[in-house]
């Protein structure tokens, strides 16, 4: 009797029930009064809510693909006649919702007993103080409720996946299948920003910027040569991404070349390595170049505790200068600027340097008004109530929280900092396995 019920439910019962469902949606969507593609995010994203509460690690590899290509989504809507504020939250919500709902299949697994261990609380627990921090700090440069909170909603949904990762990957077999999967999704990101680079902006993201309806592309089409966001939402955040895979893909290589594998395989590694590179180049944005510098070069040093203690020696003596002499190093940004070829378009985004001339500006101003070192914070409107030697008030994080926080507020960040640093390196050093110690370097980097 079992059995043939099953068998009916197979044949008959589910198709059917399939046909009416699809039906519903066909005409759900063509009576739909907002935009289309909004319309479809609708039903997708509670789709794949479902999906990250019942099996939250493939819907962790959905995370990271809406990720890549939601603000792709977001400029097809251009391609509807009508669209607001609204349709781009429902298309760019789906990468929360599924976050959200990988949090949730977590905690109902751990409430039915799966288990976990004490470096794991610990690390909820440092991720936790983290978030207040943020809010904390975000109230304090903003004074608005409301906007602290959408702030803090935002990113309360994507750091604690630091804690997930550790809950979802149990094995070195599944984060190295993982790292390549990520990889063979960001593929596409970076022959795309080749394509963007070469011709540059499709009519379709054109016509989407100049919807207004964007903060981080508004400045695209002033500019002597259009950056290349690729399916991305800025030119900042391909090139910081194509630098992360770049020092995931130097990981992978020493993993390969530890283990004697062949060396066809190191080849591709090699050769993808190259590809994200080149894709993080055709963004013309100098920090992601100078974070794939950086953290190949942390690769190797973060392996000892000895060159581990030096570079941070050396990076806080370095600010220390830096900002001590940053009146003299304008100057010299001006005259290096000067020897920089700067023919074309592309050459001088390529060689252009008046970003670090205002981070430098940011430090003569903060070293010329007495009044920014407050114990709490400057309570008044800075920008009004202050007469300041450049026009950039200040152009970096440290900075920014020295006004908004006080030097209480600084230090307190810079405790947290050190704290959370010296507990992470105390745990790679701990790690004796070389395979895993390679890959918790290069998360690290």
């Amino acid at each position: 009797m079992n059995n043939t019920l099953r068998i009916v439910s197979i044949r008959y019962i589910l198709p059917l029930l399939s046909v009416c469902v699809s039906a519903w949606l066909v005409w759900s969507l063509s009576s739909a009064q907002g935009n289309i593609v909004s319309s479809i995010m609708i039903y997708v994203t509670g789709f794949l809510f479902l999906v990250a509460l019942i099996q939250p690690k493939p819907a962790f590899i959905i995370l990271v693909f809406l990720c890549a290509y939601l603000d792709l989504i977001k400029r097809l809507m251009v391609f509807d006649q009508y669209f607001n504020y609204w349709d781009i939250t429902l298309v760019l919500g789906a990468a929360p919702v599924v976050a959200v709902g990988i949090y949730l299949g977590l905690i109902i697994r751990v409430l039915l007993g799966q288990k976990i261990t004490l470096l794991q609380i610990k690390l909820f627990l440092f991720v936790a103080l983290m978030l207040l921090g943020i809010y904390a700090f975000k109230y304090a440069s903003t004074k608005q409720i409301f906007g602290t909170i959408v702030y803090s909603a935002n990113i309360s949904v994507y750091i604690p996946l630091v804690v997930v990762m550790s809950l979802l990957l149990r094995s070195r077999e599944e984060i190295s299948s993982l790292i390549k999967t990520i990889f063979l999704i960001f593929l596409p990101v970076a022959f795309y920003a080749y394509w963007q680079f070469i011709f540059g902006l499709a009519d379709f993201e054109r016509e989407y910027i100049l919807s207004g309806y964007t903060r981080t592309l508004g400045n695209y089409l002033v500019d002597e040569r259009e950056r290349c966001p690729s399916t991305l939402n800025s030119h900042h955040t391909l090139t910081v991404v194509m630098a992360f895979l770049v020092i995931l893909g130097i990981a992978q290589y020493r993993k390969q070349v530890m283990l004697g594998v062949r060396s066809s395989s190191k080849r591709w590694t090699v050769l993808l390595m190259v590809i994200f590179l080149m894709g993080g180049f055709c963004s013309l944005s100098r920090s992601g170049w100078f974070i794939a510098l950086i953290g190949v070069l942390l690769s190797f040093v973060f392996t000892e505790k000895k060159r581990t203690f030096m570079f941070y020696s050396a990076a806080i003596f370095s600010y220390g200068l830096i900002f001590l002499n940053a009146d003299s190093l304008i100057i010299f940004i001006h005259y290096v600027e000067s020897q920089l070829p700067a023919g074309t378009p592309l050459l001088r985004q390529i060689f252009g340097l008046s970003t670090y001339e205002d981070r430098l500006k940011g430090f003569v101003n903060l070293m010329n008004q007495s009044h920014l070192w407050t114990s709490f914070g400057y309570v008044q409107d800075v920008e009004n109530s202050m007469q300041f030697q450049y026009d950039e008030k200040v152009h970096d994080t440290f900075s920014t929280i020295l006004i908004y926080s006080g030097v209480t507020g600084l230090i307190s960040v810079i405790l947290i900092i050190v704290i959370g640093l010296f507990i992470l390196h105390r745990e790679v050093f701990r790690l004796k396995d070389k395979e895993p110690q390679i890959w918790a370097v290069a998360f690290l980097s």
